[in-house]
């Protein structure tokens, strides 16, 4: 599946809208392998299709946040939380002034909080630095 994405880069855009739900749905699956490949095929999603990111920011924001709560209790958490985190900076790199209202969301959260750290380090964006 995801070498497949990435050789259609752009092309994804047009198929953006039937992707994205059915991946953001795959992030519940409730075995690890299932969320890791979900998680994969999103980067590479919102990779190629960044030019709608900022209209699609809050769902993707919120599942993967809901992905983070439920990783603290998955056997591979370690990966899990690296791979959102991947996915939560490239979020907020292509949300852009969009990012800020959602961001302002996790950072009152503690279980949030190694994510938050991870976020306040990235250098570029129009919310670094912020908070």
């Amino acid at each position: 599946c995801t070498p497949l994405l990435q050789v259609l880069g752009l092309v994804v855009v047009k198929h953006f809208r039937t992707l994205l739900p059915m991946l953001l749905q795959w992030l519940q699956a409730p075995d690890d392998d299932s969320r890791l490949l979900a998680l994969e095929a999103l980067r590479v999603v919102v990779t190629g299709a960044w030019p709608r990111m900022p209209a699609h920011l809050g769902k993707v924001w919120r599942a993967l946040l809901q992905a983070w709560v439920e990783s603290d209790d998955r056997k591979q958490k370690a990966l899990l939380q690296e791979k959102i985190i991947h996915i939560c900076h490239l979020v907020r790199l292509l949300g852009g002034n969009a990012f800020d209202e959602y961001w302002a969301e996790c950072c009152k959260h503690p279980i949030l909080e190694k994510l938050v750290q991870s976020l306040k380090s990235l250098p570029a964006g129009d919310s670094a630095g912020k908070f």
